[in-house]
């Protein structure tokens, strides 16, 4: 059995955590003194084995996903990312990464 690993039980549910995980990077940022920088200017970095496109803004990822954002990994079967709202949709296998601690 691991320790500090939370299961998620649902899509929603996981598509509720990703906004979840944004704030929690902001709020250690701001109880470390500094001041967050504002979401839209976190680099974010999403790769795939398979097909990547790009339309009406919206990014498309299929085969192993990866999406890199500061303190937290997303890995997944396929994502959607929007810039605009920045809201991810991960969907098959789907792993998320802060820090060192895992939410399935």
């Amino acid at each position: 059995m691991h320790h500090g690993m939370l299961s998620i039980p649902s899509t929603a549910a996981m598509l509720k955590l990703i906004p979840l995980l944004f704030s929690m990077a902001l709020v250690a940022g701001a109880l470390s003194g500094q001041e967050p920088p504002p979401l839209k200017a976190l680099p974010i970095e999403i790769t795939a084995s398979g097909e990547t496109n790009y339309e009406n803004g919206v990014a498309t990822a299929r085969e192993n996903v990866a999406i890199h954002l500061p303190y937290t990994d997303i890995y997944a079967d396929s994502a959607e990312f929007n810039p605009e709202t920045l809201v991810v949709h991960v969907e098959g296998h789907v792993r998320i990464y802060r820090d060192v601690g895992l939410y399935v």
